[in-house]
C-alpha cells in the first residue's frame, strides 16, 4: 500500500492543525475554537483515555449533542487508536444503556454533562479539556475501526456497523475534491450524531481546514432561519434532510452564498431549482457502505427528467442483482448491491448477520442493500423502493420489526403489526401501529394505547414512534400466512372522517384541520390531540406554521405549535391574536428577550465575584422555566454546564410545581437525560412575594 493510501482523516486534521493553527475550526453557539485549540483540547481527552488504558481495538461510547465538545471528544478517541461510538444524548435511557453495553467498553465519555452509567468509568469532555495535557496521538492504520454506528435492527434491537478509517477517508477525500471543499469553505453540521451523515459533515470540514458551524435546534428546523444563517455566516456547503429541501430552496435567493446544498436519506421529490445559483446534490447510501455510495446533481423539476440517485462515487461499484445474485439485463430492476473500498467491516459481534448481508459475487465482496433499483439509459441509477420492510423516516433507517418487538412487550397487547404509509411525497411517510388487545387484560382501549405510547417513548428514538395507533380485533393474513399489512393500511386509509368534523366546520376550525391533515398526511386525530403525538415532529412543525400563516394571513411562529400543539388550542390563540394590537401581532416572540437584557442603573451589584461564577457556575437560579423561552433555556443550560438549576414555579405545593415542570417539558417536546433531570431543583414560589414567597428556595439556596 503506498503512502497516500495510508492517509486517514486524523492525518488530514493534524496537518491542518499544524498549517492553520490560528484558523477557526469549530463554531458552536457563541464559541469558536481554532484548529490549535481543538487539537489541544482533543489531546487532553486522548491523554485521559490513554491513562485509562484505552488504545487500538477499543470502542469508546460518546454521549453528546452538536457541540464543540463532541468534536473534541471524537478526535481525542481517534488519537488513541480507538474507535468512537456516537450516542445521541436525546435517546431514551434504555437505548443508551443497550448501546453502551454492546460496546464492551469499561468507560463512557459525555460531551458536557456527567451521565449516571452504573458500573462504568465516566468522564465529561468539557471537564477534561480544562486541564492541558501533552499530545498522545497513536496514528491509526486505515484498516482500524474509526467508529461504530448503531442502526435500527430487525431483531428488535439496534445493530452496530463498524466503519474503518480507510473507508471513511476514501469518501471524505473524494467528496472534498469533487465539491471543492477547501480551507476557505464554511460548512454546517446539521445531522444528529446518531445518524452517520454527521460523521461526513464533521470530517469533511476538519480534513480540509474549513470552518464547521454546529447548528442549534431552532435553526435546524426552520428553513428561513437556515437560509438566514447561511447568509450571515457565509456558509458555502450545507446538508439538509430530504424533507426540508423544497423549503430551503424556495426560501433561497440569488444572493444565498451556498455553492452546494446536499441532501440524503429518502427519495427526493422533484424540486424547482431554476432560481438558485448553487448546486443541489442528492446523495444515496447505506451505513454499511460508509455513508454515501452514489451522488446526483439534481436538475430542476421544470425539466421533467426521470428521478435518479446518480452514479457511484468514491470508488463504489454498484451492480443490480436478482435473488440468485446474477446481474439483471440492462434497464431491469433488481437488488442494488455495493462493492468497493467504502464497505464497512461488518456488524459488531454478529458474524452471522455480516455473512448474510456482505456476500461474494464475481470474486468480490458486495453489500446487499435490500433496495430495489435499476440503471437508466443514461447510465445513472434509479431508486425504486425497498425489498423488505426497512424504511427511512426523516433520513433515519428504521426496521419496522424493531417497533413491533417493543409493542409486543406491552402488557395487554396480544399481537402487534407496524406498517408505513406510502404517500405521494415520500417525506410525508409515517408509521402506523396496529394493536390486537388481550381480552383477558381487561384494559380499556384508550388506556392500552396510552400505555403503548409511553413504553415506546422510553425505548425508541422519536423518529421511530408511530404517528397513529389503531386497535383491531385481529391481524389479517396473506395467502401464505403472513400479516397482510397492505390490508391494514387500506383499512386505515379508508376509515370514516372523524365524527368531530361537523363540529369543526360549525366553529370555523376547518382550515386548521385541513392544514394539520395536509402536513401530517392523515386526518386520524381529534381536536385535542397534540401535533407531536399524531405524527408531527420538529421538521414538519416549520411547514405547519408556514401553511397556517399563508392560509390565515395571521403571523404564526414555530413556538406557537409547541405552546398550542392542538387544533383547539392553536385556534384559540389565533383568534386571540386577531384581536391583538398590531405591535403585539408583528413582534417576533423571541425578540422580547431584547427588552430583558438591561439592568436598572441604580441596581446595586457586588463586584467581588469570581470569573468561574460565569464560566463554570455550580448553581443557577432560573425563573420562567414553564414558558417557551425558559424551558429551552433550561435545556441549553443543562447541556452546556454542570450547574444545578434552581427553578421557582408558581404552584401551591411541591407536587404541583413538579407536575407543571414535567408538563412543560412534554408540551415543548424536550427530552432531558437522566443526569440532567437530577440537576433540576423545582420549588413552589411566587415571584411577586418577598423572597419569592418560597421558604424552600431560601433554604435550598442559602450560602450558595
Amino acid at each position: 500500500m503506498d503512502a497516500s493510501a495510508r492517509v486517514t482523516v486524523l492525518d488530514r486534521f493534524l496537518r491542518q492543525a499544524h498549517d492553520r493553527a490560528e484558523a477557526i475550526a469549530v463554531v458552536g453557539g457563541q464559541r469558536a475554537w481554532t484548529y490549535a485549540e481543538l487539537d489541544r483540547h482533543s489531546d487532553a481527552v486522548a491523554s485521559w483515555l490513554t491513562a485509562k488504558g484505552i488504545g487500538p481495538g477499543d470502542l469508546v461510547p460518546l454521549v453528546a449533542d452538536r457541540s464543540p465538545e463532541l468534536v473534541a471528544g471524537l478526535l481525542g478517541i481517534v488519537k488513541t487508536g480507538a474507535a468512537y461510538v456516537p450516542i445521541d444524548q436525546t435517546y431514551p435511557a434504555q437505548r443508551q444503556d443497550y448501546i453502551v453495553a454492546r460496546t464492551g467498553s469499561r468507560l463512557v465519555l459525555s460531551a458536557n454533562a456527567a451521565l449516571p452509567f452504573a458500573g462504568y468509568d465516566c468522564a465529561v469532555v468539557a471537564n477534561l479539556i480544562a486541564e492541558p495535557a501533552p499530545a498522545t496521538t497513536v496514528p491509526p492504520d486505515p484498516a482500524q475501526a474509526a467508529y461504530v454506528i448503531f442502526t435500527s435492527g430487525t431483531t428488535g434491537v439496534p445493530k452496530g456497523v463498524i466503519v474503518e478509517h480507510g473507508s471513511l477517508d476514501q469518501l471524505v477525500a473524494w467528496h472534498n475534491r469533487e465539491f471543492s471543499v477547501s480551507a476557505e469553505s464554511r460548512l454546517t453540521q446539521m445531522a444528529k450524531i446518531g445518524f452517520d451523515v454527521s460523521q461526513w459533515e464533521i470530517w469533511s470540514a476538519l480534513s480540509a481546514g474549513a470552518q464547521l458551524h454546529l447548528l442549534d435546534d431552532f435553526t435546524r428546523i426552520d428553513a428561513s432561519a437556515l437560509v438566514e444563517y447561511y447568509a450571515r455566516h457565509g456558509i458555502t456547503h450545507a446538508f439538509v434532510p430530504t424533507v426540508m429541501v423544497a423549503d430551503v430552496v424556495k426560501t433561497s435567493t440569488a444572493s444565498t452564498p451556498l455553492q452546494y446544498l446536499f441532501t440524503a436519506g429518502e427519495k427526493l421529490h422533484p424540486v424547482d431549482t431554476d432560481h438558485i445559483r448553487y448546486a443541489l446534490i442528492d446523495y444515496y447510501g447505506p451505513t454499511e457502505a460508509t455513508i454515501f455510495a452514489t451522488a446526483h446533481r439534481v436538475p430542476s423539476a421544470t425539466r421533467g427528467l426521470a428521478s435518479s440517485i446518480g452514479k457511484p462515487v468514491a470508488g463504489a461499484d454498484i451492480r443490480i442483482l436478482d435473488p440468485s445474485l446474477d446481474e439483471v439485463p440492462p434497464g431491469e430492476s433488481g437488488e442494488l448491491c455495493i462493492a468497493g473500498p467504502g464497505l464497512a467491516r461488518g456488524y459488531l459481534d454478529d458474524d452471522a448477520l455480516t455473512r448474510e448481508k456482505f456476500v461474494t459475487h464475481a470474486g468480490r465482496r458486495f453489500y446487499r442493500t435490500g433496495d430495489l433499483a435499476r440503471y437508466l439509459p443514461d447510465g445513472t441509477l434509479q431508486f425504486l423502493g425497498r425489498l423488505d420492510e426497512q424504511i427511512k423516516i426523516r433520513g433515519n433507517r428504521v426496521e419496522l420489526a424493531e417497533i413491533e418487538s417493543q409493542l409486543e412487550r406491552v402488557a395487554g397487547v396480544r399481537k402487534a403489526a407496524v406498517a408505513a404509509t406510502s404517500p405521494e411525497d415520500p417525506s410525508r411517510k409515517e408509521i402506523v401501529a396496529f394493536l390486537v388487545p388481550d381480552p383477558s387484560s381487561g384494559l380499556d382501549g384508550d388506556i392500552l394505547t396510552a400505555r403503548a405510547k409511553e413504553q415506546l417513548k422510553r425505548a425508541l428514538p422519536d423518529y421511530m414512534l408511530p404517528a397513529s395507533y389503531q386497535r383491531v380485533e385481529r391481524l389479517p393474513l396473506t395467502p401464505n400466512g403472513k400479516t397482510d399489512k397492505q390490508a391494514l393500511l387500506q383499512s386505515y386509509a379508508g376509515r370514516a372522517a372523524a365524527p368531530e368534523q361537523a363540529e369543526v366546520r360549525r366553529h370555523g376550525k376547518a382550515t386548521l384541520v385541513r392544514i394539520f391533515s395536509g402536513v401530517l398526511g392523515h386526518d386520524a386525530f381529534d381536536l385535542d390531540d397534540s401535533f407531536f403525538d399524531i405524527g408531527g415532529h420538529s421538521l414538519l412543525a416549520a411547514q405547519l406554521i408556514m401553511d397556517i400563516s399563508d392560509a390565515t394571513g395571521i403571523k404564526a411562529y414555530i413556538r406557537d405549535i409547541y405552546e398550542h400543539p392542538t387544533v383547539n388550542r392553536l385556534y384559540a390563540e389565533l383568534q386571540r391574536r386577531m384581536g391583538a394590537t398590531a405591535a403585539e401581532v408583528d413582534a417576533e416572540p423571541i425578540r422580547a428577550l431584547q427588552d430583558d437584557i438591561h439592568l436598572p442603573d441604580d441596581l446595586p451589584l457586588d463586584r467581588a465575584w469570581q470569573t468561574t461564577q460565569i464560566t463554570a457556575p455550580k448553581h443557577l437560579l432560573l425563573t420562567g422555566v414553564t414558558g417557551f423561552v425558559g424551558a429551552h433555556l433550561a435545556q441549553d443550560l443543562l447541556a452546556t454546564s454542570d450547574a444545578v438549576l434552581h427553578c421557582p414555579i408558581r404552584a401551591k405545593d411541591q407536587e404541583h410545581a413538579q407536575a407543571r415542570f414535567a408538563d412543560t417539558m412534554r408540551r415543548y417536546d424536550i427530552a432531558l437525560a437522566r443526569e440532567e433531570l437530577q440537576r433540576i431543583r423545582v420549588y413552589p414560589a411566587d415571584l411577586a412575594e418577598p423572597g419569592f414567597g418560597a421558604a424552600a428556595v431560601r433554604r435550598a439556596t442559602a450560602g450558595l
